[in-house]
């Protein structure tokens, strides 16, 4: 069962996925809504979020929201319970019980596959696309016509559901991907957001985009935007500079983990390129890279799985792993994701002439094969899409993504790719060469350009992609953790706000940087900072500290403080600060929220190693053997 979670999990997360009516007040009678009137030196900046960040809601035939059983909206974003009628769907999951235990008993499938692909049949075909490559049910996205300063006066639908109807669109938008940093900076009426549906026509998309910089560039009053493509949202921007880009309406666009040349983490799902029969990866690192891409806390479990996973025969893992497939391959392959171009575009160039003609060669589907086609070229011809904006036009493009990750390690590319968990870093560099996991260049690599453009750990020359001076790198850059990555969309931010900054010399930080924890930083820094920016001496008086007390909760204040504002990241020095002021201040009684101890956090260390001890040790005797041979 939990093997087949996690297949469903690495599918729907490629990768690794709100509705209001118009009131925008003019206040001179132009259309013309900011403060500045378009006069200022903020371009309006436009957030293109990635897979699942906009509210999609799937629509009856009467126009109104398509409810589960317990009153809750059928959707395709937010928490993924949502996709379906969750308690349905749950029961309906239950029946399957006869059949996995017959299947385990006995090794053969025993009308498995059979039950599960009718279960998922009832229980997602409200999702399916018609072989042309349009919708069966409709969806309604929220309405994003005005600016996040505006969407503070409305509420937030999908929290409506739930029973809280304070939560803003404002407070929505700003959960998906916090930004908010922009707008303090050049003010909420500069900064929006462009709601989309993640299963759509990706042309279709693109100009209603390109609509929306104009609405954007209208209600500003500014002659130009700002714009932030990330992760799907990279793919909405290749189709825009294929099809719709005018140099006259952007300043500056920075992609952000983006999906250039999509990802192989779905052309290994079309392609049924699954892992769970490698069995010397299977009692090896499957679990612990799997469990580790999403939780440190419960990292230790995947020695212990790896060991666990022994007590099944090899023929019962086969037998699952073919269920699982054939099932997603039966509903949510064949009937939404390879006929929806939106996720085509999530396909790498150089696998998507093999992949199409397995999907795309009947004519029913010529309609959609004509947009994934077009998709197609604007991706072979990216670099020279974009060097020729550079190289003849004053729009700025940048870059920003992550690597040294791996692929989920059910997929068969996670022996070749480096990424953020999600995204590979081949795509997302925008051409650089990187080397295969585990790997680096070689001694005897020559570089495209020169070894400054060479990581420090030798696995990328950045001088080989179409940006080399205007991309950086963040090693160990999860994609599930970029949205709350108080970092990156820190640098994103100044990115997008600095007008002074036009290449890696002159942004400050170094081209090759690597990510750390930091949301623990930046609170507490916040919470014993005063109003003025300086460590709040009225909170720590009130603890009646001692004299050593006060000395070292001031040295690790300004400590965190100093690390909070270095370019240059360091993963141990910030874990070490952020456990350093938290002892101090829990030791004064002025600790909030829920952090680690040092003892807890040696006893996770600790109960880790053993696991992966023991896993290490029993393939020492057994190899890529079950306990049954």
């Amino acid at each position: 069962m939990k093997k087949f979670v996690v297949s469903l999990i690495s599918l729907l997360l490629v990768a690794a996925l709100l509705a209001a009516p118009v009131s925008v007040a003019a206040v001179d009678g132009s259309g013309v809504v900011t403060e500045c009137g378009g006069d200022c030196e903020y371009y309006p900046t436009i957030v293109v979020p990635g897979i699942l960040q906009t509210q999609a809601y799937l629509q009856t035939e009467d126009g109104e929201d398509m409810l589960s059983s317990d009153g809750s909206p059928i959707m395709e974003s937010m928490d993924m319970k949502y996709f379906v009628d969750s308690a349905k769907f749950k029961d309906d999951i239950m029946t399957i019980i006869p059949q996995a235990l017959l299947m385990l008993l006995t090794g053969k499938d025993c009308g498995l596959t059979k039950r599960l692909t009718k279960v998922f049949d009832d229980n997602v075909k409200m999702h399916y696309f018609n072989q042309d490559g349009t919708r069966i049910t409709p969806v309604k996205i929220q309405d994003n016509s005005y600016s996040v300063k505006e969407a503070e006066n409305y509420k937030d639908k999908f929290r409506g559901y739930l029973g809280n109807p304070n939560y803003t669109q404002k407070d929505a938008a700003l959960r998906e991907v916090n930004v908010s940093e922009y707008g303090e900076i050049a003010g909420y009426d500069h900064l929006y957001f462009f709601w989309y549906e993640s299963f759509g026509d990706i042309y279709d998309i693109a100009r209603r985009f390109n609509d929306y910089v104009q609405l954007v560039k209208a209600q500003t009053g500014h002659d130009k935007v700002n714009i932030a493509f990330i992760s799907l949202g990279g793919a909405v921007g290749t189709a825009y500079l294929d099809a719709y880009f005018n140099p006259d309406d952007v300043n500056r666009i920075v992609f952000i983990a983006a999906a250039v040349d999509g990802t192989t983490v779905m052309s290994d799902v079309f392609a049924g390129k699954l892992t769970l029969t490698d069995f010397s990866l299977l009692y090896g690192d499957f679990l612990p890279s799997l469990i580790g891409t999403f939780s440190k806390e419960y990292a230790w479990l995947g020695g212990l799985g790896a060991v666990a996973l022994r007590l099944l025969p090899k023929n019962r893992i086969e037998c699952l792993q073919n269920a699982v497939y054939d099932t997603l391959k039966a509903t949510l392959l064949d009937h939404m994701f390879t006929r929806c171009s939106t996720m085509w575009a999530l396909v790498p160039s150089s696998e998507y002439p093999a992949l199409s003609q397995k999907y795309l060669s009947d004519p029913d589907s010529a309609p959609l094969k004509a947009v994934t086609d077009k998709y197609y070229r604007a991706q072979k011809n990216n670099s020279q899409t974009i060097a020729n904006i550079v190289k003849n036009t004053d729009v700025e493009i940048m870059n920003v993504c992550g690597y040294g990750l791996d692929i989920p390690a059910i997929l068969q590319s996670y022996y070749t790719e480096t990424s953020d968990n999600v995204i590979n870093t081949r795509s997302a560099s925008m051409g650089a060469k990187i080397a295969n996991p585990g790997q680096t260049l070689g001694a005897d690599y020559r570089c495209a350009k020169d070894v400054s453009y060479l990581s420090p750990d030798g696995t990328i020359d950045a001088g080989a992609g179409y940006l080399p001076d205007t991309t950086w790198y963040v090693k160990n850059q999860s994609h599930f953790k970029l949205q709350s990555s108080k970092d990156v969309i820190h640098f994103c931010v100044v990115l997008l706000a600095n007008s002074d900054i036009h290449d890696i010399a002159s942004s400050g930080y170094p081209q090759f940087n690597t990510f750390r924890d930091s949301d623990h930083l930046y609170w507490l820094v916040d919470q014993f900072s005063d109003k003025d920016g300086n460590m709040n001496v009225y909170k720590l008086n009130a603890a009646n500290p001692t004299d050593e007390q006060r000395e070292e909760f001031t040295a690790a204040y300004e400590e965190a403080v100093k690390l909070k504002a270095d370019h240059v990241w360091n993963a141990e020095t910030c874990d070490a600060s952020i456990m350093r002021l938290s002892t101090i201040a829990r030791e004064l009684g002025i600790l909030e929220g829920n952090f680690e101890t040092q003892d807890e956090y040696n006893k996770r260390i600790r109960k880790t190693k053993l696991t992966d001890t023991l896993s290490k040790f029993v393939y020492a005797i057994y190899g890529d053997k079950s306990f049954w041979g």
